[in-house]
């Protein structure tokens, strides 16, 4: 296979991890010395032995900020030469505290390393080869830390633990250069005037409303031609027989903070719409909405249950005698628990799924959980609930039986 441009980013940031992971694991094998030579109580050791790891942790969130903001080559360059500096100034430690805080910094460095090496991997790696690319850091990391214990042990051994951070100063040192001198910085996507960063998104109160369950139905249900004719928040509702603008709704509650003074529909309390004639009523959020003193009132030909419980028990059976169906929250709202699954399996692959990639794979997997839950509950005769149910307690008992884990 002929050598390209983006073998060499991966054979530099294999690199990096070697001497990042040899620079992390290289205390373990001296851990008794240390203990010896400055005289550590038990907790001191533990504390010594993992303050990689809290600092490791703590950093990703900042450091996949950072980079977004300042490039990410910038915050690779930045963690292998502060690993670097770290393990030098480790091997010339001359207390508890200043090796406590020398391996803090270290795992501060190896964080901003994690979470920034992916995607320049995904940006220079062709989509037939991804797969490996995004594979080529487990390399690292599986032969830096091997090398890491072996050869901590042997230098310790022969020349003390001062020389085992002397001697993996190097390799993080090379990585540097090599990350300086081969690797380009990846595009960035950049925003439209005007429009807001997720930070901003996520940490502005009165933009919590897109977030909510109810807006972002609302939001798909418009932007699928669906008339929706009632809305509410915690100042009221609003109605309008012949559908509400959503997207003039989302506005008025970022300039505002609410839906409270809008006179875009009828106003009315959240009660009385609840008892709105509709087709569907999307319960969204919070518990027992529908009771037993309100359900003989719902005049929607179904519900879906975007809330965890909105509806009680009681209202269950009187909803069912009147024939009207209830989409069960463990289906309903199954989306986000579902995304987050597709997030672990992409951490596990190293994958870079794009949104347009994550809705399909969603849409599939709803799709078949709504299409097998009614189909059982046309065939045994019971509610959506019960079918949901079913379902499930069905698949997990066949997965038990067939790992052999019950006979």
């Amino acid at each position: 296979m002929k050598w390209q441009p983006y073998h060499t980013v991966w054979a530099v940031l294999v690199t990096g991890w070697v001497g990042n992971y040899m620079v992390r694991v290289g205390i373990a094998p001296v851990l008794v010395p240390l203990i010896q030579e400055f005289q550590l109580s038990y907790t001191q050791a533990g504390l010594l032995a993992t303050a990689f790891f809290y600092a490791y942790t703590f950093m990703q969130l900042p450091a996949g900020h950072l980079g977004d903001r300042l490039g990410r080559k910038v915050m690779l360059l930045l963690s292998t030469t502060c690993t670097a500096t770290m393990s030098l100034l480790t091997a010339m430690a001359a207390s508890f505290p200043a090796l406590f805080v020398f391996r803090f910094f270290t795992g501060v460095a190896q964080g901003t390393y994690f979470v920034n090496d992916r995607p320049v991997i995904a940006a220079y790696t062709p989509k037939d080869q991804m797969g490996f690319g995004q594979g080529v850091s487990f390399i690292g990391l599986g032969i830096g830390m091997c090398l890491g214990v072996l050869l901590s042990g042997l230098i310790a051994e022969r020349w003390g633990w001062r020389a085992v951070f002397f001697s993996f100063t190097l390799l993080p040192l090379l990585a540097a250069t090599g990350i300086a001198l081969l690797v380009r910085e990846p595009p960035r996507t950049r925003e439209a005037p005007g429009v807001r960063r997720p930070w901003g998104v996520i940490f502005r109160s009165r933009d919590l409303w897109l977030l909510n369950v109810g807006g972002i139905a609302a939001l798909e249900l418009h932007g699928r031609g669906a008339a929706v004719t009632a809305v509410s928040d915690v100042s009221g509702g609003l109605h309008s027989q012949h559908g509400l603008d959503v997207p003039s709704l989302l506005d008025y509650v970022r300039e505002h903070g609410s839906l409270e003074g809008c006179d875009a529909g009828q106003r009315l309390s959240n009660d009385e719409l609840l008892e709105l004639d509709c087709d569907v009523l999307v319960l969204a959020a919070r518990e027992d909405q529908i009771s037993a003193e309100n359900a003989p009132r719902v005049r929607a030909r179904m519900i879906a249950e975007g809330a965890n419980g909105p509806t009680s028990l009681e209202a269950d059976e009187i909803l069912c005698e009147r024939g009207i169906p209830v989409l069960p929250d463990i289906l309903t709202n199954a989306g986000g628990v579902t995304v987050s699954y597709f997030e672990w399996v992409q951490d596990l692959g190293r994958l870079f799924w794009t949104r347009d990639e994550i809705r399909a794979k969603l849409e599939a997997k709803l799709s078949d959980a709504f299409d097998r839950v009614w189909d059982l509950a046309e065939e045994r005769r019971v509610t959506l609930r019960m079918g949901a149910l079913v379902a499930g307690i069905r698949e997990v008992s066949d997965a038990l039986e067939a790992r052999g884990i019950f006979p």
